[in-house]
C-alpha cells in the first residue's frame, strides 16, 4: 500500500510536466498541516494567479470526523489570504457523511485508486478551479499580507516582491521594511536584512522588534560590537515588557556583557543563527 511519502513524492515529480509551463509546483516541508504548519504541496498558475493546496492524508479520521473538519479549518485559515483550492487526498475511504461535510467547507476530496487516475484528477481540478484572475491588489495592507501569507510558505523571493509593491505605494510604511528585512535575514541575506531594518527604523525611530533583529544580524556577521548595542537597546525599551527582556538579557548575558553595560566581548557567529524576532 502506497504510503503518504510516496503520494507526495510521486505527485512532485509528474504534475509540473502534466501541467506544463503555466504552472509552478512545489512541495512544502517542515511540520504538517496538521499541526498548523505547512501543506504537502502547493500548485500556483501563473496565468490565473490562483493556488492549489494539495493535503494528503492516510486516513480521513474516521472515527474522529471532527478532528478532520478541524484540521482542514486551520489549513483553510492559514492560507486564506491566498484564497486557494484546497484539495485532500484521502489513501483510504472516505465516508459519506464526512464527503458532505467537506463539501460544505468547500474541500474537494479524491480518493486515491491509483496515481496515474490521481494525477488525472489533480490535472482537472487544476484546469477547472477558479479561473477568474486574482484582482491586483491596490492597497499596501494587501500587499504587506499576501508577503506575510508567502513567506510562511515559505516562497521567500515571492514574499520579497510582495513587500516591495507594499513599498513601492507607501515608501514610509515601517511595518512593509521590517517584515522585509526578516524575509531577507530567513534567506541569510544579512547585509541586505540590516538595510531593510535601518529603513524601518528610519520611519519609526522608537522600533525595538528592529533593533533587536539589527543586532541579530550584525551578530550573524560577526559584527558585534554594533550587535551589542542594537540589541542593548531593545533590553533598555522592553522595560514594561520583562518577557521580551528576559530574552534580550538573557543573549546578552551569553555573549559575556552584562545588560546595564554592554561592554563587548567577541563570540561566535554561530550563535546569532538563532537570534531572532519574529
Amino acid at each position: 500500500m502506497k504510503s503518504e511519502k510516496d503520494i507526495i513524492s510521486t505527485l512532485t515529480e509528474r504534475l509540473p510536466t502534466a501541467l506544463g509551463g503555466r504552472y509552478e509546483v512545489k512541495r512544502e516541508t517542515g511540520p504538517t498541516s496538521i499541526t498548523g504548519g505547512s501543506p504537502d504541496i502547493v500548485i500556483y498558475n501563473q496565468q490565473t494567479e490562483r493556488y492549489i493546496i494539495i493535503e494528503v492524508i492516510g486516513s480521513p479520521h474516521t472515527d474522529l470526523p471532527l478532528a478532520t473538519l478541524l484540521m482542514v479549518r486551520r489549513l483553510k485559515k492559514l492560507h486564506e489570504r491566498l484564497d486557494p483550492d484546497l484539495v485532500l487526498v484521502s489513501l483510504s475511504r472516505v465516508p459519506s457523511r464526512l464527503k458532505s461535510q467537506f463539501a460544505t467547507e468547500r474541500v474537494k476530496v479524491i480518493e486515491f485508486e491509483d496515481e496515474n487516475k490521481l494525477v488525472s484528477d489533480l490535472l482537472e481540478v487544476a484546469k477547472v478551479g477558479k479561473k477568474t484572475p486574482r484582482p491586483k491588489p491596490d492597497y499596501p495592507e494587501v500587499w504587506l499580507e499576501q508577503g506575510s501569507e508567502l513567506a510562511n510558505l515559505g516562497q521567500y523571493q515571492e514574499a520579497l516582491e510582495a513587500y516591495d509593491r507594499a513599498i513601492n505605494l507607501r515608501p514610509d510604511d515601517p511595518q512593509a521594511w521590517y517584515n522585509k528585512g526578516n524575509t531577507l535575514y530567513d534567506l541569510g541575506r544579512y547585509e541586505e536584512a540590516i538595510e531593510a531594518y535601518d529603513q524601518a527604523i528610519s520611519f519609526r525611530p522608537d522600533y525595538p522588534q528592529a533593533w533587536y533583529n539589527k543586532g541579530a544580524a550584525l551578530g550573524a556577521l560577526g559584527r558585534y560590537e554594533e550587535a551589542i548595542e542594537w540589541l542593548c537597546r531593545a533590553w533598555r525599551a522592553w522595560e514594561q515588557l520583562p518577557d521580551n527582556r528576559v530574552l534580550v538579557a538573557e543573549v546578552l548575558r551569553e555573549l559575556g556583557h552584562n545588560p546595564e553595560e554592554c561592554a563587548p566581548q567577541q563570540r561566535g557567529k554561530g550563535f546569532f543563527r538563532r537570534l531572532f524576532w519574529h
